[in-house]
């Protein structure tokens, strides 16, 4: 377990970096369509998730000493933090039974309200074949993962009707719901990060307005201000509970319709501007430096790493032996 959640850290550590040059990035490319922005919040899920990482020559990403120096020194203060409380367990053990119950916590209360929405949703009309309606609902949605359905208020008007399935449709055609369930999951991991949860509403409102791209470029011009309408009647802010659903009203509001206002099709040379920065920029931060130091300009950096492991199993063997002689001692005390 130990060894599991020192990888999460290091994983976590390292895709904090990432997101925020993926903040970096975005906002550089704020007046670009979010469809080719989107794409690159996968190389935050890569990191997040990925213990294997690649080289390359043009990696944006710091030297490996920067960031295992870092994790080596949380390694020595969990060992140095046991001695002081004279416990049997680090800082580094208790904390992996800690994120283990947070982890499986989250995923069991997730997983039960959304047993608990099904089952409100089970007198739901068939309106045509993925699309239900429902009376009490206050927003459409997405709900499911290999066979996803479309839920809609009853009673609501056939223009908005319309646009509603336009856009819920879209998030189906580009499997969002599966990418927010994914996400989900990689939040759940590093539910501890808040860094994480940052990106995880940042990464919600991209794919929103990517969305409305893709349904808007299937729109007349005369139906946006129909469709901006449609948002602000079925604005909804998300219980954290269901944030494994796709809402319609979800996301920031205002940023959307706005955008919804001002879009137009992006120009040929824009596209491929932007294409070539996001490409660049996910290669970038997908691969790791390749070591250029020789075994020779290695060899005090590895004597000091050995000197650091000997000094964290010195101490480890110190809190054993302590432990043991308490042991001893309350052994005679009950005697």
């Amino acid at each position: 377990m130990s060894s599991i959640f020192s990888t999460v850290l290091q994983m976590s550590l390292t895709g904090s970096y990432v997101i925020i040059m993926v903040l970096l990035i975005r906002l550089l490319l704020r007046n670009f369509p979010k469809t080719l922005i989107f794409p690159i919040w996968s190389v935050v899920a890569f990191r997040l998730m990925g213990p294997i990482t690649l080289k390359g020559k043009f990696s944006l990403m710091p030297s490996a000493e920067g960031l295992d120096g870092g994790f080596t020194i949380l390694e020595k203060a969990a060992a140095q933090s046991s001695l002081a409380l004279l416990s049997g367990y680090d800082s580094i053990r208790i904390g992996s039974y800690i994120w283990a119950m947070g982890f499986v916590s989250l995923i069991i209360y997730t997983s039960v309200s959304m047993l608990l929405l099904k089952g409100k949703l089970k007198n739901a009309r068939q309106y045509h074949d993925n699309i239900y309606e429902a009376s009490h609902l206050k927003t459409p949605f997405v709900i499911g993962f290999i066979r996803p359905k479309v839920y809609i208020p009853a009673g609501i008007a056939h223009d908005e009707k319309n646009i509603i399935i336009l856009h819920e449709r879209s998030h189906i055609k580009r499997k969002d719901h599966i990418i927010k369930t994914l996400a989900f999951f990689v939040l759940a991991v590093h539910w501890f990060n808040p860094i994480v949860w940052f990106a995880f509403k940042k990464m919600t409102d991209d794919m929103e307005i990517s969305c409305d791209e893709t349904a808007l470029s299937h729109c007349k011009t005369d139906m946006r201000k129909t469709y901006a309408n449609t948002l602000v009647r079925f604005a909804y802010k998300m219980h954290p509970v269901n944030e494994r659903i796709i809402a319609f009203g979800e996301g920031n509001l205002e940023v959307r319709v706005q955008h919804i206002l001002r879009f137009r099709k992006p120009k040929l040379s824009k596209t491929i501007s932007a294409l070539i920065i996001i490409i660049a920029a996910s290669l970038g931060l997908m691969t790791d430096p390749i070591d250029i130091l020789s075994n020779e300009d290695l060899s005090p950096y590895m004597a000091e790493s050995k000197k650091q492991d000997s000094e964290i199993n010195e101490v480890k063997l110190e809190v054993q032996k302590q432990v043991r002689l308490q042991s001893e001692h309350f052994d005679k005390i009950f005697e």
